[in-house]
């Protein structure tokens, strides 16, 4: 059971909804979000006892609570709290087939659903406090084929839409609202990064990156509601694309970094930052300002699983990541604090 129930300031859950793919560490997968007190929660796949397991930093002390642990269960797991404060989370069951879940706190306990078959999920709530959920399902005609989905509840039933069906798409994926209520997903396919948005009506199929987009994308819409969009590229190039009302503007933001873990936000200021790895430096963070990109290491380890940014109710960076240096398997947390970087172990692996 909880032992703090908290207020969601959605501005402050930059990227619950980013899709982190999991790497051989004993955490498989994890999302991060803060409340309006500025205590991080954490949902993640617990490899040990393969459960989804929920972390929540209550100001004193990480409290952690078993989601669920029937079968292989947690993975890609994406956080949100609802209006109410109440923590939900989407995520996978794999124990038979990949089917995706959906846990949301009552207030008293963890109710689960099942809502279609699929994985890599990614959540967030529209301006009405329904949730959302974007996802990839392979086709029942054919297994290699998987198709990009979208499920959102309208406040009685999960409606289930088709987003894109054409070739492979959705294994690495990313859900987002925009300034006007709408949804956004940005998800790698055989053609490249794409976005797919929601216009009220259907869902507009648009390319980014045409060809090789490489790996890792995440998606978060700025102050002015236009999209921007980060992948690597070539498992050593992490890219920045924004767009500016008329066109797509691709920037190269780093290229010593690993393949995949990256999550993008945009602080106060409206400037956007990126957690990831870098090769052989740790834990990084990219911030820009004005035209120029910042980059600093945060911790140094020497290999860092998945990675997951947000901002406190003081506008400072958070990023959860997985330590998986010699197999250590550790889910730490790092916070900025004005002048120096905090970091702590959540879950020993």
């Amino acid at each position: 059971m909880p032992l703090l129930m908290l207020t969601l300031v959605e501005s402050l859950v930059l990227d619950a909804a980013c899709t982190f793919m999991p790497r051989y560490s004993g955490v498989g997968g994890h999302s991060l979000a803060v409340d309006r007190s500025g205590n991080p929660a954490i949902a993640y796949h617990e490899i040990r006892g393969r459960d989804l397991k929920y972390a929540h930093w209550d100001g004193k002390r990480w409290r952690f609570e078993t989601v669920d642990e029937t079968g292989i269960v947690g993975l890609y797991p994406s956080l949100a709290f609802d209006t109410s404060g109440n923590p939900t989370i989407a995520y996978s069951d794999i124990t038979a087939g990949s089917i995706l879940k959906f846990a949301r706190w009552d207030g008293e306990r963890w109710v689960l659903e099942t809502i279609d078959s699929g994985f890599y999920s990614s959540l967030a709530f529209d301006d009405s406090a329904n949730p959302a959920i974007a996802y990839c399902s392979r086709r029942e005609t054919s297994s290699d084929n998987i198709e990009l989905r979208c499920a959102r509840w309208n406040g009685a039933s999960w409606i289930l839409q088709t987003v894109d069906s054409v070739g492979r798409h959705g294994w690495d994926l990313s859900l987002a609202f925009d300034t006007s209520g709408n949804p956004g997903i940005s998800y790698l396919s055989t053609s490249g990064l794409k976005l797919a948005r929601w216009d009220g009506s259907n869902w507009a199929l648009e390319t980014v990156v045409r060809g090789e987009a490489g790996m890792d994308t995440c998606l978060a819409f700025d102050s002015m509601g236009n999209p921007a969009v980060t992948h690597v590229l070539g498992s050593s190039s992490l890219r920045f694309a924004q767009w500016n009302g008329t066109n797509w503007v691709l920037e190269t933001v780093d290229n010593d970094v690993t393949s995949g873990n990256t999550s993008l936000g945009f602080d106060r200021s409206g400037d956007p930052a990126i957690s990831y790895d870098g090769i052989y430096s740790g834990l990084r963070l990219a911030r820009r300002s004005d035209t120029n990109w910042l980059l600093e290491t945060v911790d140094t380890v020497i290999e860092v699983g998945n990675t997951s940014l947000a901002f406190d109710s003081a506008g400072n960076p958070v990023i959860a990541y997985s330590d998986i240096t010699d197999y250590s398997h550790d889910l730490k947390l790092a916070r900025w604090d004005d002048s120096t970087w905090i970091v702590q172990i959540v879950d020993k692996g």
